[in-house]
């Protein structure tokens, strides 16, 4: 029994997280939907069969209470008030827990009496329900502030992590398929390597190398058939190596797609965190969330979480306005945050918008000049330029700080190549935009030289590689363009963009210019560079917090040489070249 309890456990653990998560969800959303009653009822009767297959009491005995007060709600055509929604939710983390610090067979025996007694009053079992007896809910004294007072970043991270994975039985059958079929080309591989002929061709090839040093004739026939020998090793050895890769790609491939999960995993968590956070600052607010079906690798939920929480929390504590401050503009008293979700050419878009008192970019461009971080001679810079300071460490911006946090979260998608833009107006709201790739594990780049330094720049952002003549170029109010089959994109040298002229080569005395034509969202330009050194994968690794500070840098990886390259922020090298402009 206790070896086939191992073996069940982590599917027991899988379904049951789940199962908890879409209660969590349910428990939530209930008061607004009368018809989540009968959903929530269902899924603690399957909690408290589950628990009950292990042989797990505490879990199950909770359950079973929890199950009882939605019996008597259903029948009753009941919702639950504030307190059995918090002594429900109190539930789903109690047992959360119990599952945390449990092992197969080996469960605490702690039982949480608080809570069950908390319950007890609400509970209604099916045998003692009847038309005659309506079903009487008991309001007791909450304490407000202790309830929905924000957790910390730490615990609201902590619940959206991902621990397990559910994984389709087909998808592993394929993986040992081309782990087999990797390893007999390894075999192959082997077998070409250790030929015994390549072994007498090199005894031939250093006969006929004295007998040339010895000033003796040569056989140019037998040097012919030594060529012909190894031009056909070389080619069984490149065939191999395709081979070799093409079946190392689908490995890849398959393991990374082991690893997808839905987005909802945690965006059906996110509606607590909010209605938390809004009843501890006093304010309405509905969430709204779109995009939950895309699907992507399990380390970018991981990422994502704190982008996510700083960013809902700076719009409920500092973006939304009081109910009183909504009336007197108008405003109707529930204020709206809405999380939508998108994936265009293989990037990840998560929009964070709320209706909000929006940012005065002034106030912005008056404390970043004030605190040395513009000058003056600035001030005719758009404002999405000046709202961009947000995100740099150490800005107040007053008493409602919208720049509390900003600094961690451009800091963590830098750290995976991707970004963060922000679009706001006094009184009218706040739209943040966060563009990242869909995995952290590999991304595909191309490499390019700019002046003497190699630079990788990710191949999402890359349309095509075209060479024009400087005479093809022109000149359209000071800026250089180029003329792209009707189209006139502005041509930008990537050495200038980074400031590395002095040791920028002049590209000019080549007769031919090499462009990078790249798109960003709906706009393009043409990036001028030295060189193309081809394409290579790359795994991104952390870098220096003053690296993410450099306009244009996005991340770091290693060559093969194991030489370190810079991975460049295409979101950044736009807005580089718009000022440069």
């Amino acid at each position: 029994m206790s070896s086939m309890l191992e073996q069940l456990w982590p599917v027991f653990l899988a379904e049951v997280s789940e199962k908890l998560d879409t209660v969590e969800s349910l428990i939530i959303t209930a008061n607004n939907n009368p018809t989540n009653i009968d959903a929530l009822f269902r899924e603690f009767h399957t909690l408290k069969s589950s628990f009950s297959m292990v042989d797990f009491q505490m879990p199950m005995e909770l359950a079973h209470a929890c199950e009882d007060v939605l019996h008597g709600m259903r029948k009753n055509n009941d919702i639950p008030n504030e307190n059995i929604r918090k002594y429900l939710l109190e539930a789903i983390d109690w047992i959360k827990q119990q599952l945390a610090i449990a092992s197969p067979g080996q469960y605490p025996q702690q039982a949480n009496e608080t809570l069950l007694a908390q319950l007890a009053p609400f509970r209604v079992m099916e045998d003692e329900f009847s038309a005659e007896e309506p079903f009487q809910t008991q309001q007791t004294e909450l304490d407000e502030k202790e309830e929905l007072a924000a957790k910390k970043m730490a615990e609201e991270k902590e619940a959206l992590s991902v621990d397990t994975l559910r994984i389709n039985s087909n998808s592993l059958d394929n993986l040992v398929t081309n782990v087999s079929q990797l390893a007999l080309k390894e075999n192959a591989l082997s077998n070409t390597i250790h030929d015994e002929r390549i072994n007498q061709t090199l005894t031939q090839a250093r006969q006929q190398l004295q007998r040339l040093r010895a000033g003796e004739n040569v056989n140019t026939v037998a040097i012919s058939e030594l060529l012909q020998i190894f031009t056909q090793y070389r080619q069984e050895l490149t065939q191999a190596d395709v081979s070799i890769q093409a079946t190392i790609n689908n490995i890849q491939q398959e393991v990374m797609d082991l690893r997808v999960i839905p987005l909802s995993t945690i965006f059906n968590r996110l509606p607590r965190i909010i209605r938390q956070k809004a009843n501890a600052a006093g304010k309405q607010v509905q969430l709204i969330i779109e995009g939950g079906d895309i699907s992507i690798d399990k380390g970018m939920i991981e990422i994502i979480s704190e982008p996510l929480i700083h960013l809902l929390h700076n719009a409920v504590t500092h973006g939304i306005e009081t109910t009183e401050d909504r009336q007197a503009l108008g405003k109707p008293d529930m204020s709206r945050i809405s999380i939508l979700a998108s994936e265009k050419n293989n990037l990840l878009h998560i929009e964070v918008i709320d209706d909000g008192r929006g940012i005065d970019y002034l106030s912005i461009r008056e404390k970043a000049i004030l605190q040395g971080l513009a000058k003056e001679n600035d001030e005719h810079q758009e404002p999405e330029y000046w709202l961009n300071f947000l995100f740099l460490q150490g800005l107040s911006a007053g008493n409602a700080n919208r720049a509390t946090g900003l600094d961690i979260v451009r800091n963590q998608l830098s750290s995976i190549g991707g970004s963060i833009n922000i679009h706001s107006k006094p009184d009218n709201g706040t739209h943040f935009v966060m563009r990242m790739p869909v995995t952290v594990a590999i991304q595909s780049a191309i490499l390019v030289m700019a002046s003497t330094q190699t630079f990788a720049i990710p191949s999402r952002y890359l349309i095509e590689i075209i060479e024009v003549s400087h005479d093809n170029l022109q000149t359209m109010q000071n800026q250089l363009a180029v003329d792209l089959r009707g189209n006139m994109l502005p041509v930008y040298h990537l050495d200038k963009l980074l400031a590395l002229d002095k040791t920028r080569k002049n590209s000019e005395a080549s007769p031919m210019l090499m462009l990078l034509i790249l798109q960003n969202d709906n706009h393009c330009i043409a990036l001028a560079i030295d060189n193309v050194l081809g394409k290579q994968e790359f795994f991104l690794r952390d870098i220096h917090p003053d690296l993410r500070n450099i306009p244009g840098i996005g991340g770091i990886s290693l060559l093969g040489n194991s030489n370190a390259v810079i991975i460049l922020d295409c979101d950044n090298l736009f807005a580089l070249a718009k000022n440069h402009a």
